[in-house]
């Protein structure tokens, strides 16, 4: 979908959001066994993410806050790569399908398209 240049109200780069510390700086999973399938990669990031999520519930009920929505940020090297990882994810494959609905994926070649869903999972790939 292209958006022309001049319907696009602002746009916030995710390193802008970090460097101004609007957002956490992303942390990067990895494993000491050699399994370094995609799937599994995506797997260890949920984990890690519901650890996150059962933490910041805790520390909300404890501080009487409003819970948080951790997100997870998947990078992909190109587009065709973010699109596959979003199946993946969404797949009833995954974790029995319960992030079919939460996956937004932004790709490079759509700067034009700024993101309209806060989805707890984001699919992005790295090539401009």
């Amino acid at each position: 979908m292209h958006i022309p240049a001049d319907q696009i109200i602002y746009r916030y780069p995710l390193a802008a959001a970090i460097a101004e510390r609007y957002v956490k700086t992303p942390v990067i999973v990895g494993r000491k066994d050699d399994k370094h399938d995609m799937v599994t990669k995506l797997l260890d990031g949920m984990v890690l993410l519901d650890h996150k999520r059962l933490v910041a519930d805790d520390w909300a009920a404890t501080n009487d806050l409003p819970k948080i929505n951790p997100v997870m940020l998947v990078v992909a090297r190109n587009t065709n790569e973010a699109d596959e990882l979003a199946g993946i994810i969404r797949s009833d494959s995954f974790r029995g399908g319960r992030h079919r609905d939460a996956v937004l994926v932004v790709h490079s070649n759509a700067k034009e398209a700024p993101p309209t869903s806060s989805e707890p999972l984001l699919v992005s790939d790295t090539s401009s």
